[in-house]
């Protein structure tokens, strides 16, 4: 179970640094081609 925690903190943190690069360039062609739904 420690490696499934270790692996969800990993992409948890993945996805806090994508946020985090998605709110440095808010330029509307790199958020177009991204899945967001």
């Amino acid at each position: 179970m420690r490696n499934v925690n270790l692996n969800i903190l990993k992409f948890l943190e993945s996805i806090d640094n994508f946020c985090l690069s998605l709110a440095e360039n808010r330029t509307p062609a790199k958020i177009q081609h991204l899945p967001l739904g």
